[in-house]
């Protein structure tokens, strides 16, 4: 079975999203050993920020700062090679720095490392393991890792088909999207589809789940001196 087009379209914009729009770092200089601001660097060059846009020089800092383990610079390789940014495509290459990635824990790289094993892309088609990394995603905040969860529960990919498992994956990426991106827009038309499809109770079993989750996975507040 192949994934359908709108798990596609959606991999498409969350690979091409998956790197910071800000750079901290924005003058690129030979000397920079720090891996943080080699990254930073490489961020420049992508989107000229005191620096000429430059794929092929952006991918030349990501790849020294990946070398010293940086997990970002390990995913914005992968989004290059995805891509082919920089770089000439290369779907195994690309898999290959997500999992380096994913592997400590990047949440963006989890995902697309889901997306790679979703669409046979750079791994053998694998839903299981696919949804194994949008979990691991999703479970740290990704909201478009959750969306995809949503996709394979109203498809029945990999998982039995279910709509209302399915709508509280997708109140779970909406509430976790900043209101009015693409993720949140997504999550919102999804909503209101399968809305149609199920019964109000249904949908108060679905968001109390969603609530649930959401209980589960609050990140824990500091206690006070």
């Amino acid at each position: 079975m192949r994934p359908s087009p709108t798990l596609f379209a959606l991999a498409v914009i969350v690979i091409c999203a998956s790197r910071p729009a800000q750079a901290q770092y924005n003058v690129p200089d030979a000397r920079i050993s720090d891996p943080m601001a080699q990254f930073d660097a490489g961020i420049a060059y992508e989107y000229g920020r005191g620096v000429a846009p430059d794929d092929a020089k952006a991918v030349e800092w990501f790849e020294k700062s990946a070398a010293q383990g940086y997990a970002p610079a390990e995913t914005a390789l992968g989004v290059a090679y995805a891509n082919g940014r920089g770089v000439e495509p290369d779907d195994a290459k690309a898999a290959a720095w997500f999992a380096k990635a994913a592997a400590q824990g990047d949440a963006a790289a989890a995902f697309n490392l889901g997306l790679a094993y979703a669409r046979g892309r750079g791994e053998p088609q694998d839903y299981a393991a696919a949804l194994d990394w949008f979990r691991k995603a999703a479970d740290q905040g990704d909201p478009d890792a959750a969306s995809a969860l949503g996709i394979a529960y109203a498809r029945g990919h990999g998982v039995p088909e279910d709509d209302e498992t399915a709508y509280q994956w997708y109140a779970i990426a909406q509430s976790g999207a900043e209101e009015g991106s693409d993720s949140y827009l997504r999550a919102t038309r999804a909503l209101q589809i399968l809305a149609e499809r199920l019964t109000p109770e249904q949908i108060s079993e679905a968001e109390a789940k969603a609530a649930a989750w959401h209980a589960q996975h609050q990140p824990a507040t500091p206690e006070k001196p």
